[in-house]
């Protein structure tokens, strides 16, 4: 029971820091004015979300073969994400016709929109994701009584050669050959084996806290190596940024540790009551949000830079998203292009 709702909280969690982040937007326009500081800080408290998602699909889909085949593995898959990222991504090149005037030139260049993810930009997490799907089945067929020790071997071989060496070499300010790379756990492929790992093996007091420790440093090396270095700049910089780079490696990992060993009980309940109704919500949310922030930026309803537009406001888009999601997945027809 445990399991289930400390993936259910990340989850929604997660689905909520998506939503904070994008209301955020502004942070990605450089400024010398206080809210760019804000918005530093709000980015990398939320950086976590993008790799808890890939990291709960490690956690719930690695062991799918005890409960049905690989055909059946795919095409669950393909009806709860291909099938609404389709759907979805169709819905928003209509949406910046009628909004914007733009629109593919012929159906070439509609689906090469659609594959690039050109006009609804945050739906990029797709591709990532079906590149994880189409991983699984090998992954899965690692012997479970060998996982620990292989798939530790492949986090630790990616964490050293694909995130540690190259921030390094950077800061080092020397050429890293990327040639020089783990192909195995290519991609997000990594916080795949990591929700997998984390969930299924129990982690002593001393190295949890290490683990905290760690994802604490990844946050403020972020966070405060991002100000220091675009306020320098004028720009930002992005050296401590990336969602494959070791800050938010350690910080993601921190926190997912987090919650799969919460023990308090009445913790525990009140975070499941509280995040219990949106549960079967989250993808959808994730569809969906992008239209509210869209249209709040295209009408100037709120002023984006506001701090309280990208908190209050990121959590009453939150809100009406769910509500939204709430609504469609009633109707026969269209909850298909919204699975819970």
């Amino acid at each position: 029971m445990k399991r289930k709702i400390y993936i259910q909280i990340l989850g929604v969690l997660s689905c909520l820091a998506v939503v904070v982040l994008h209301t955020n937007g502004c942070f990605w326009d450089f400024s010398y004015e206080r809210y760019w500081l804000t918005a530093n800080l709000i980015e990398n408290l939320c950086y976590f979300a993008v790799p808890i998602f890939f990291m709960i699909s490690g956690a719930t889909l690695m062991d799918y073969r005890k409960r049905y085949s690989t055909e059946e593995f795919f095409k669950k898959r393909f009806w709860k994400t291909v099938v609404p990222f389709l759907i979805w991504s169709v819905v928003g090149i209509v949406w910046m016709y009628f909004n914007y005037g733009e629109h593919p030139a012929g159906i070439l260049d509609a689906i090469q929109a659609i594959g690039t993810t050109k006009y609804v930009y945050i739906y990029w997490f797709f591709p990532a994701l079906f590149s994880v799907y189409l991983a699984m089945p090998l992954l899965s067929c690692v012997p479970e009584k060998m996982r620990k020790r292989v798939f530790a071997y492949a986090i630790a071989a990616y964490f050293i050669v694909e995130a540690l060496l190259p921030l390094i070499f950077e800061l080092l300010k020397l050429p890293f050959n990327s040639d020089f790379c783990m192909p195995a756990v290519a991609g997000y492929l990594v916080y795949t084996l990591l929700g997998y790992w984390i969930s299924h093996y129990e982690l002593s007091k001393k190295v949890r806290i290490w683990i905290y420790v760690l994802a604490v440093c990844g946050l403020l090396i972020q966070l405060l190596g991002t100000q220091v270095l675009s306020l320098h700049a004028g720009e930002i910089v992005t050296t401590f940024k990336g969602y494959k780079n070791v800050p938010c490696i350690l910080y993601s990992v921190g926190v997912f540790t987090f919650f799969r060993n919460l023990k308090n009980e009445k913790v525990l309940r009140v975070l499941d009551r509280i995040t219990a109704p949106f549960s079967k919500m989250t993808f959808g949310i994730y569809l969906i949000h992008w239209y509210f922030i869209q249209t709040i930026i295209k009408y100037q309803i709120f002023p984006v830079t506001s701090i309280w537009y990208r908190i209050l406001g990121s959590i009453g888009i939150f809100l009406l998203s769910a509500g939204i999601v709430k609504i469609l997945q009633m109707i026969p027809v269209i909850k298909r292009a919204i699975p819970s």
